[in-house]
């Protein structure tokens, strides 16, 4: 539930991702990142631009095609 907020938060705010966390539970930004990386495969700043990117309609040139 704590990283189904904290992906909410991502892809819905500007909240920073330390305020992310903290709302979420956690006391270290790092165990945070690393939990939610493992949860969803992307590290929370990456999932925050691809949730931009989808809404936008663009596609990060670092990230790999759709496929």
């Amino acid at each position: 539930l704590r990283m189904d907020e904290a992906a909410r938060r991502l892809s819905d705010t500007t909240e920073p991702v330390l305020a992310i966390a903290l709302a979420c539970g956690y006391s270290d930004p790092s165990a945070f990142a690393r939990q939610f990386r493992q949860t969803s495969g992307l590290s929370p700043i990456r999932y925050r631009r691809r949730a931009q990117q989808s809404r936008s309609g663009r596609r990060d040139e670092h990230d790999p095609e759709p496929g």
